[in-house]
């Protein structure tokens, strides 16, 4: 198997996982009754989820140049960890206490929304109005990351709803990095 794709397949493939990631978001948002363990594993997939495209886009997006290609998949590679930690930590009876998880899904968040910052800045190929949404959304990341950050010892349900935000920010994200890749 590549982690190559073409750039047709790349856009379809964007397009999907941004689809899938905004259902996840959405599904994290509305069960949050659910047991923090539910609220765990369906984080984790969805981290997944992230990772994956992060991973494929940093080999076979063509606009990217070389240390974004680096940072998307270490950012991809590190989501990965976080989710399989956090799997591991359910499958044992040592679960995380869910600050500390949180803690490091806003650390991820900060590393990701700018990591679309830079993006915005310096790749010159995308089309204007793509660059501004991806500075945006990496402030709204690094902004939400902090308040996650803080909230993760005050209010863990707070800080679940804004993840769930942040996911679905992703996920638009992802649909338009599939829309106007190459444009």
């Amino acid at each position: 198997m590549t982690l190559k794709m073409n750039e047709q397949n790349l856009k379809k493939f964007n397009i999907f996982l941004g689809l899938i990631i905004i259902i996840f978001g959405v599904i994290f948002l509305s069960i949050l009754n659910i047991s923090i363990e539910g609220t765990l594993i369906i984080l984790s997939i969805t981290l997944f989820t992230i990772a994956f495209a992060r991973i494929i886009n940093s080999f076979s997006d063509k606009t990217l140049v070389l240390p974004l290609n680096v940072s998307k998949f270490i950012t991809g590679f590190i989501s990965i960890l976080l989710a399989i930690m956090v799997i591991l930590s359910l499958s044992s009876n040592d679960l995380l206490k869910i600050e500390n998880i949180l803690i490091v899904y806003g650390f991820l968040f900060i590393l990701i929304g700018a990591e679309r910052i830079i993006s915005g800045i310096i790749l010159k190929n995308l089309i204007k109005g793509f660059r501004m949404v991806l500075i945006i959304v990496g402030v709204l990341f690094v902004i939400l990351s902090i308040v996650i950050l803080i909230l993760s010892f005050l209010d863990y349900l707070i800080a679940i709803y804004l993840i769930s935000f942040v996911l679905i920010l992703s996920g638009l994200v992802r649909i338009l990095n599939g829309i106007y890749l190459n444009k």
